[in-house]
């Protein structure tokens, strides 16, 4: 609470008539951010929680207030929390592997305190992320059997972001194409695979991901996975 008493004068001696109050709160501990965020889908078995508070935080507070477990068992997660030195960020370090392919809960209880001041949490905060299972081809494109249309490439789709140096080591095109291109994209997490080059018009291929390949997470695929597929005929052309 701010009052201005009534009788302080101006300049010109004009004097406030009446006292002049008014009231301001300061801000309760909220949760900014986290990572990974609510509903993502591609954290991995070692995968950390961070949390981004408002404000600095009180670590035992922290200590006993926020639980991590799997959504459907209620099973508990083990963790390592650690503040870094502004006391706002939050990081869970998961004592065990992570289980595979699982929906987890973080649960921050209401009544977490700040590190400063009186006040707490007003609410439960909450989210879910899911982690993901062992990585495997999702689709292709070309699909088995298909045709290539000229001057395309071909593209490979993984449940998992994939280890982007595996591109070269462990991608095979027979017959051997020039200028044979393994491109992981960089917008989704290395979840897509681009061959492209020169290939030659109405002929078959068969494109090998070896089975040593891992993901980010360091699990393998386990089975090779083989495309087939035969690139189109080059159009009718007549020439006078």
């Amino acid at each position: 609470t701010v009052t201005v008493p009534k009788g302080i004068t101006d300049l010109y001696g004009a004097a406030l008539p009446q006292d002049t109050i008014w009231q301001f709160d300061t801000a309760h501990p909220d949760v900014l951010f986290t990572y990974p965020p609510d509903l993502y889908n591609k954290a991995g078995n070692k995968t950390e929680v961070a949390i981004q508070f408002n404000q600095k935080m009180d670590q035992h507070s922290l200590e006993q207030n926020i639980d991590w477990q799997t959504k459907d068992t209620n099973q508990k997660i083990p963790y390592t929390l650690k503040l870094d030195e502004t006391l706002t960020k939050v990081s869970l370090t998961p004592n065990i592997a992570l289980p595979k392919a699982s929906d987890l809960v973080v649960l921050i209880h209401k009544g977490v305190k700040s590190a400063e001041g009186a006040y707490t949490l007003e609410s439960d905060y909450s989210w879910v992320f899911t982690t993901v299972g062992d990585p495997r081809i999702e689709e292709s494109t070309p699909k088995e059997k298909d045709i290539l249309p000229n001057n395309y490439g071909v593209d490979i789709r993984f449940t998992n972001p994939m280890v982007p140096a595996g591109a070269d080591q462990f991608v095979t095109v027979e017959p051997k194409i020039e200028d044979q291109f393994n491109e992981m994209s960089a917008y989704d997490e290395g979840l897509n695979l681009h061959i492209s080059g020169a290939f030659l018009p109405s002929t078959k291929y068969k494109v090998t991901i070896n089975k040593n390949w891992t993901d980010t997470f360091g699990q393998k695929l386990g089975t090779d996975f083989v495309l087939n597929f035969e690139t189109d005929a080059l159009p009718a052309d007549i020439a006078f």
